[in-house]
């Protein structure tokens, strides 16, 4: 999913019930819904690729180019 459908739909989620902005934010584990977590950490951009994450905060140790980051991790 993009950021700007994921925006759209939170609000309109908000627009609609708007109590929901006091609401904790949780994330899935897997895409079956085994175990959930709260989300405790600032959203943050990077890039993702092959399953690995890796900050656009961090130093570029791995090669990447984070002038073309690709991803927001939530958690």
């Amino acid at each position: 999913m993009k950021l700007n459908v994921f925006l759209e739909q939170i609000n309109e989620m908000i627009k609609e019930n708007p109590e929901i902005l006091e609401l904790d934010v949780i994330t899935s584990i897997d895409d079956e819904g085994n175990g959930f977590n709260k989300v405790h950490y600032p959203p943050d951009v990077g890039f993702y690729k092959n399953g690995e994450y890796y900050s656009s905060s961090y130093d570029d140790e791995d090669g990447y180019d984070f002038d073309e980051c690709n991803a927001i991790c939530i958690n």
